[in-house]
């Protein structure tokens, strides 16, 4: 039992680095200007789905709507740098 933890372990580090990986490339698309493609609709979809509990949450809230800087995304990036954490603390 004990390889089977380690084992559904290192997989869930492995698909955190993707996320990771994800997260960047988004930002670093952000400050240029693409077309839409396959690569970029990649990207979008497998960090989306991380960064939108956050967007309703703040928008519900009313928080940091005012600011220039995407806290949703950026709440999204420490959440899933703490869930790696924990992770790795097991």
């Amino acid at each position: 039992m004990h390889t089977l933890a380690l084992l559904v372990q290192r997989f869930a580090l492995i698909l955190i680095d993707v996320l990771d990986i994800a997260f960047l490339l988004r930002a670093l698309m952000s400050w240029i200007d693409m077309e839409e493609n396959v690569f970029t609709e990649l990207v979008y979809r497998l960090t989306e789905p991380f960064i939108v509990p956050f967007r309703i949450l703040f928008a519900k809230l009313n928080w940091f709507q005012q600011i220039p800087i995407d806290m949703a995304y950026l709440s999204a990036v420490i959440a899933i740098s703490l869930l790696h954490f924990a992770i790795t603390m097991m």
